[in-house]
């Protein structure tokens, strides 16, 4: 627009004199061109902030207003030095500034998470959050936030844009510890029942209702009562973890008590057999006395409530008592059945022993005693062997103990001597070299030049004056070489007279 007579007012950019901007945003400069008479100009109506100035030939408004009070603002550019003066008009609307969005965020809990509220919330306004996702809602609650992702937000009325709010973060829900996992071990013979926390976790405190647990290292439980109903709850320093299940340490089942007792019979000769008698304790409900022993294919087991155990073998025994209903058995006790003290058969062994003739008992045993008796009844010797001088029937009673066992044996001839000579001229004396009764292992003779003239192993009267190659041997003296079976030899001279 332009107003002519002696005075220039132009306004320079068209548009720029209409404005709508926010409080406390510049506007955008407003030039006018002030020339002809015109010397300076002057405005009015501007809004606080926004002010005008002349210089060469160029009047500029410009400024940041700073209220929105008496917006829209009507101003007047007015020429100095003229006649008449000119007048331009304009208009700069100031529109308000939402407040910046002041955020309430409330920390997390251990039963929810954390969450962010606009506190100065205006329906009216549209918000706008940096990262974008979240939305304002009634109340200005805020919504769709990532946990632990730092947002600002901005107020916007349509026309303007509010600083943007302090930075805010929504944190995750508070960690619960879990619920104690209890394990628990019932009672054995040997040990009371005990609690683990098979969850346990170092970092929390536990807590036991009521009091006196305490917790050990790996979880163990410690300083219950028995028979006491327990519970515990974790704790992390913020959050308590759910009650456990009630759990309970069962005392130590009951060991019976160690049995007494001894064996009251012995095997004997007599009676092949033992018996056991239990004198202590008297059994409780579900209690027994157990003996185990040996067998001929190996160890038997017997069970008792009377204590008595009888017909036994042989051997070493070990005594319990057992409790049916536990399971739980007592210390043993050792003991032994004896073998029965039975004489075995023996043998009698006869013959000379130089010239003493010699009734003994073969393989004999130091811890039996050995009695001789003749035909009579009569005691006549002691020991393992007795010599004999005369033909009878002899009885050996063989005793350990009470055990008595009785051998007897008859001997016909207790001759015991080397003859000096025989006669084999078919009288039926003196036929032979009569040599039975000296248990010989070998014989030889010979002549008066050492020549053998006989030999025979096992002798006993079989040389009747013949060679080995069966010629007779005249009348004379011959020498001869025995040897015993006892390992002994003799030498000497016998005469051969035919």
């Amino acid at each position: 627009v332009t107003a002519t007579c002696s005075c220039v007012l132009t306004l320079d950019v068209v548009g720029t004199d209409t404005q709508a901007v926010c409080e406390n945003t510049p506007i955008t400069d407003i030039t006018y061109t002030v020339g002809g008479d015109a010397t300076n100009a002057t405005v009015t109506g501007l809004p606080a902030g926004v002010t005008g100035t002349y210089a060469a030939g160029t009047f500029t408004i410009s400024g940041t207003p700073t209220t929105t009070a008496g917006s829209p603002f009507n101003y007047t550019v007015t020429t100095v030095g003229c006649t008449p003066n000119l007048s331009l008009n304009g208009t700069i609307t100031v529109n308000a500034v939402p407040a910046s969005p002041t955020i309430n965020t409330i920390a997390p809990t251990c039963a929810a998470d954390g969450d962010s509220t606009i506190t100065n919330y205006n329906a009216a306004l549209t918000y706008n959050f940096t990262p974008v996702g979240p939305t304002a809602g009634a109340g200005g609650a805020i919504s769709g936030m990532t946990l632990g992702t730092a947002y600002t937000v901005t107020a916007g009325n349509g026309s303007c844009t509010s600083v943007a709010s302090a930075s805010f973060t929504n944190l995750a829900m508070l960690v619960t510890p879990a619920v104690p996992t209890i394990t628990t071990v019932a009672p054995t013979c040997t040990a009371d029942g005990n609690s683990t926390i098979a969850n346990y976790n170092a970092g929390f405190t536990y807590t036991f209702t009521p009091v006196g647990p305490t917790i050990e290292v790996g979880g163990a439980i410690s300083g219950m009562t028995l028979g006491t109903s327990y519970t515990v709850i974790a704790s992390n320093g913020a959050c308590v973890s759910i009650t456990s299940a009630s759990f309970t340490n069962v005392a130590m089942l009951l060991t019976p008590i160690t049995p007494t007792g001894s064996v009251t019979i012995q095997p004997n000769c007599t009676n092949l057999l033992g018996t056991i008698e239990v004198t202590a304790p008297v059994l409780n409900t579900n209690e027994e006395f157990v003996l185990v022993g040996p067998d001929p294919i190996g160890l038997i087991q017997t069970n008792s409530t009377d204590g008595v155990f009888s017909n036994l073998d042989a051997g070493d025994y070990t005594l319990h008592v057992n409790n049916l209903s536990s399971g739980c058995i007592s210390n043993a006790i050792s003991l032994t059945v004896n073998p029965a003290i039975v004489i075995p058969n023996f043998n009698l062994t006869k013959g000379c022993d130089g010239v003493d003739y010699l009734v003994s008992v073969e393989s004999p045993n130091g811890n039996y005693t050995y009695n001789w008796f003749d035909s009579s009844g009569t005691q006549i010797g002691i020991g393992s062997q007795i010599v004999v001088t005369e033909s009878d029937t002899y009885e050996l009673q063989t005793s350990s103990g009470p055990c008595v066992a009785s051998e007897f044996i008859t001997i016909g001839n207790t001759f015991c001597f080397i003859p000096k000579g025989l006669s084999p001229n078919g009288d039926g004396l003196n036929d032979t070299w009569e040599l039975s009764n000296l248990n010989i292992r070998q014989v030889k003779v010979f002549n008066r030049y050492g020549t053998e003239i006989y030999s025979k192993e096992n002798y006993t009267n079989e040389w009747d004056g013949t060679s080995d190659k069966g010629k007779e041997l005249p009348s004379a003296t011959y020498y001869y070489v025995i040897w015993f079976s006892n390992g002994k030899s003799t030498t000497g001279w016998v005469y051969l007279n035919r």
